[in-house]
């Protein structure tokens, strides 16, 4: 049972390293495209490169980030909701760390109550002091009580 749980932690920490990975990766992709997109303006469309890709057929997918976009809120929104998907519900003090694991800087004197405070905010988090937290599911109507918005007058 010991190698089983081991091989699993195995696991879950290659993913984590491979989802951080992949998010220095999109940050770096993202950095390149506009340094490309700002040579072009500067130099003229036709000034491709054989090393570069053509980004010609992507330029409708490619969109230029808003500030919002990198702020420290969506950073640890997005973080927090992939960590989460792949390893469930987890506290606080973990999430900090893993954060910071990923490039994540945390301001603040207490980097826990930060975390706290921006995942609160968002309604796609729910927090329990047993479990952590995790991430909210949505109702259907179907899954409401049949008494729910019904008067008791």
């Amino acid at each position: 049972m010991n190698t089983q749980h081991n091989l699993l932690r195995t696991a879950e920490q290659e993913l984590s390293d491979i989802v951080a990975q992949i998010s220095v990766l999109q940050k770096r992709r993202q950095e390149l495209l506009e340094f490309i997109a700002l040579g072009r303006k500067l130099f003229g469309s036709d000034t491709k490169s054989s090393v570069a890709p053509d980004l010609s057929a992507t330029h409708d997918q490619i969109k230029a980030p808003t500030p919002r976009e990198h702020s420290l809120k969506a950073r640890v929104i997005k973080e927090v909701r992939d960590h989460i998907s792949l390893f469930g519900p987890t506290p606080t003090s973990a999430l900090v760390e893993m954060l910071e694991g990923r490039g994540v800087e945390i301001t603040g004197k207490d980097k826990g109550v930060t975390v706290s405070v921006i995942l609160s905010r968002s309604n796609e988090f729910v927090s329990d002091r047993k479990n952590g937290w995790s991430l909210a599911e949505e109702k259907n109507p179907q899954d409401v009580a049949p008494s729910a918005g019904s008067s008791t007058d």
